[in-house]
């Protein structure tokens, strides 16, 4: 519980002038996005990759012919995945199906990003079990290549050091602003992450600059999390809580300890429990780079 209050107190008492609403008013000014060790101007000699809007900009043409609805929203879940998994999956399209759903106001998702976390900000975990980010990027492409709306931003994994979550936002809603022509005020970025992420620094972060959040919850983390979402509930913060939702206990962990030290014939045999945890393009991938993706599995044991 003190870990708990010692959060709630951060999001209370937290400062910071640099940073606004999330919202595409803040960019009207081509805005300046801050980084660790300082702040970096949009079109500096940071890599500027573009996400992939195609999706987005389809979607918004069916919006063009339906009744008028009051928020668009673009979901971003960041995060290892390594690898993804049917839990990630899962996460975003319960998320979609709930923001769709409220009751109070007409929503429309219109796109949403898996955002796989920097190399270096995963080699500076204590214990880092992690693949390499070509990998993760590659197998995040492979689950959403036949989604309708999900797909893949490298921008946070491809920077020269590792972005806050709230910039990769920011970046994201800077492109989708200037790829937009109408209904420009009406798209709101969404955060989606599991209930584990809510006592990181990060959280904390959105909590208090108006963020519009939903949360999943993971059976490994305390009931303290449901007082915790009340309470930020009570500041008017935007917060979603999705209870119930049958992969929330899969992990990438589990993943990875399946495939154990295993040699390359042992993936053929552990194919039917591994398609159980992630989709078969990402089984398939195991199988044919085994030997890139193994010995770093053995080098960092579980």
């Amino acid at each position: 519980m003190s870990r708990l209050l010692s959060c709630l107190w951060m999001c209370k008492n937290e400062e910071d002038t640099e940073l606004h609403p999330l919202s595409p008013h803040e960019l009207n000014d081509k805005s300046h996005i801050k980084v660790k060790g300082g702040v970096r101007k949009q079109g500096g000699n940071d890599k500027q990759e573009c996400a992939p809007l195609d999706k987005i900009l389809k979607n918004m043409k069916v919006v063009h012919t339906m009744p008028e609805f009051d928020e668009l929203y673009v979901l971003v879940a960041s995060g290892k995945y390594s690898p993804p998994h049917r839990a990630h999956i899962d996460m975003m399209e319960n998320a979609k199906l709930h923001l769709e759903c409220q009751t109070n106001i007409r929503g429309k998702v219109i796109g949403g990003f898996f955002s796989p976390y920097h190399d270096d900000f995963l080699a500076s975990m204590p214990t880092d079990q992690s693949l390499k980010g070509e990998h993760r990027i590659t197998m995040c492409k492979q689950i959403t290549k036949d989604s309708d709306w999900l797909d893949v931003d490298v921008w946070e994994c491809s920077q020269p050091q590792p972005p806050r979550i709230i910039d990769v936002m920011r970046h994201l809603l800077f492109h989708i602003v200037g790829a937009v022509d109408r209904f420009v005020n009406k798209i709101k970025i969404v955060f989606v992450c599991g209930s584990d992420f809510m006592f990181q620094e990060d959280f904390c972060e959105f909590a208090d600059r108006n963020m519009s959040i939903v949360v999943v919850k993971r059976e490994s983390y305390f009931e303290g999390v449901e007082t915790y979402i009340n309470k930020l509930n009570q500041r008017h913060i935007d917060i979603h809580y999705m209870k119930h939702i049958q992969t929330s206990n899969i992990s990438s962990s589990q993943v990875r300890e399946l495939l154990g030290n295993g040699e390359i014939t042992d993936f053929y045999d552990k194919r039917d429990s591994m398609i159980a945890l992630v989709p078969l393009t990402v089984c398939d991938y195991f199988i044919k780079h085994a030997d890139d993706l193994v010995p770093r599995q053995i080098k960092n044991p579980l």
